[in-house]
């Protein structure tokens, strides 16, 4: 039975890709928690409460964001990718299109909030100004570039460059 499940492993090309992938990722998660570990303390110390709080706030509202223009495209594209992995142009074309239409869908949220504030009196909202809403914007267009580009290379199979993507975008 042992020696059953010892010959499955090493006859199969995808579980051994697999590990061989997944220890590019464990180097840059590792890596990732270990900046965060040492990052966090510092800047909870340089900075007062409430710069702190307008931090997370800021942070927060990224990730929520980018949640809502990415649409999840990137599980559609990983199998769309998966079926079309010689055609260079083709997966070109994917990674150009799914980068414009996040984009587009963030232009559209940042222009609701930029009119939201011009057409109303408010000072704030959800306790930021204009001004750190452009910080997200920017902040969330970034992201979402690192985001479409971490999936595209792990879905064609590129796990030291995605793991790198991750890690790099960490700092």
């Amino acid at each position: 039975m042992k020696n059953k499940f010892k010959n499955i492993f090493l006859k199969n090309e995808l579980i051994k890709k697999g590990f061989n992938s997944s220890k590019y990722y464990l180097i840059a998660n590792i890596g990732t928690k270990l900046l965060g570990f040492l990052v966090l303390p510092i800047l909870a110390h340089s900075v007062s409460v409430e710069q702190f709080a307008e931090y997370d706030l800021f942070l927060i509202i990224s990730l929520f964001i980018q949640v809502l223009v990415t649409l999840g495209i990137d599980s559609g594209l990983g199998i769309l990718i998966s079926e079309k992995k010689d055609d260079k142009e083709l997966l070109s074309f994917f990674y150009v299109i799914t980068q414009l239409i996040s984009i587009l869908c963030l232009f559209f949220v940042m222009f609701c909030v930029i009119t939201f504030f011009k057409l109303t009196s408010v000072d704030e909202l959800f306790l930021l100004d204009l001004n750190f809403w452009y910080l997200i914007g920017v902040y969330t267009f970034f992201s979402i570039i690192n985001y479409h580009t971490f999936n595209f290379f792990r879905c064609i199979e590129k796990a030291k460059e995605a793991a790198f993507i991750n890690l790099l975008s960490y700092v």
